[in-house]
């Protein structure tokens, strides 16, 4: 039986992290393809703007740059606004 989970990515990147958004976003599409192969069910992204640890301001192409790279994930967005589309 495969192992079922769920990822959610904010991509919130304080200071504290020492790292920089595009490392981290790497990571993210690394981790999402590696869960791909575990099983992961779904991955979520949710949408803010104007916070101080950089959380994720665009997620329509991050979950465009994860569906290149996995193959049975479900991947949706837990919040979008739409009017900055």
């Amino acid at each position: 039986m495969p192992l079922l989970f769920g990822l959610r990515f904010d991509f919130r990147n304080p200071d504290l992290a020492a790292t920089t958004l595009a490392d981290r976003y790497a990571a993210g599409l690394d981790i999402v393809e590696w869960a791909d192969r575990l099983g992961c069910a779904s991955v979520a992204l949710a949408e803010h703007h104007s916070s101080p640890d950089d959380y994720l301001p665009s997620p329509l192409p991050m979950l465009a740059a994860m569906a290149a790279r996995t193959t049975n994930v479900h991947l949706t967005v837990a919040a979008l606004i739409a009017p900055l589309l």
